[in-house]
């Protein structure tokens, strides 16, 4: 079995419970609005820049000397809640702990929910498009295919000694997102999420913040 295949397996339930979060999975449901995904957008925004902010400050230089195709994506998420700017919501402060990044291993865990999460953007973005096209979507545009090619080589030659840590730093990304996005729905005054939950969530694996095709 492959480590990717491994992480898979290893953080399957954190990944659905987040796919499947109050305010995310309007996201690839019909009745979406514009003020619904913004609320979305900036659900999303503190943890996402939390976690490749973390990795910027903590790389060594031999990592970023290897990293010719990772880029961050908190730019095209500020730039999207930018264009939304009139509809009066602004991203909260985070309100979750951000994993340890402390040696390659863990910047690696983080790395392989954000690079899920980038893989992914292609199937939301697709659905955006046809639901909702009045919606910037830079932040779920389609990224380069090469990028999770590389990023499994990097696995596979990085991680083999240290698979615990690697597992434990995909599971605590995860559960920062999750912690944050539960604090913004209390903050937000809709408990149990703004959507209608009679549409059910699609059985696609490729939706949703971490979603994938992995």
């Amino acid at each position: 079995m492959s480590t990717v295949s491994m992480l898979r397996a290893a953080t399957q339930a954190a990944h659905h419970q987040l796919d499947h979060h109050p305010l995310l999975r309007g996201l690839v449901r019909p009745g979406l609005d514009l003020p619904h995904y913004a609320q979305a957008l900036a659900a999303l925004h503190a943890p996402q820049a939390a976690l490749e902010a973390l990795l910027a400050s903590t790389a060594r230089p031999e990592e970023i000397a290897q990293e010719t195709l990772f880029a961050a994506r908190t730019p095209d998420l500020e730039a999207d809640l930018a264009d939304l700017a009139h509809l009066g919501q602004a991203p909260w402060p985070l309100a979750a702990t951000p994993p340890p990044a402390s040696h390659p291993a863990a910047r690696l865990g983080i790395r392989y929910v954000l690079e899920g999460a980038c893989l992914g953007a292609a199937f939301i973005g697709r659905g955006l498009a046809a639901r909702l096209p009045e919606a910037p979507r830079r932040y779920f545009c389609t990224p380069n295919p090469a990028r999770w090619v590389h990023f499994q080589q990097l696995l596979a030659s990085t991680c083999a000694d240290d698979f615990p840590s690697l597992i434990a730093s995909a599971q605590a990304s995860f559960a920062c997102y999750h912690q944050h996005l539960n604090a913004c729905l209390t903050l937000s005054g809709c408990p149990d999420g703004d959507l209608d939950d009679r549409q059910p969530a699609p059985g696609n694996p490729h939706y949703g913040p971490a979603g994938d095709g992995r």
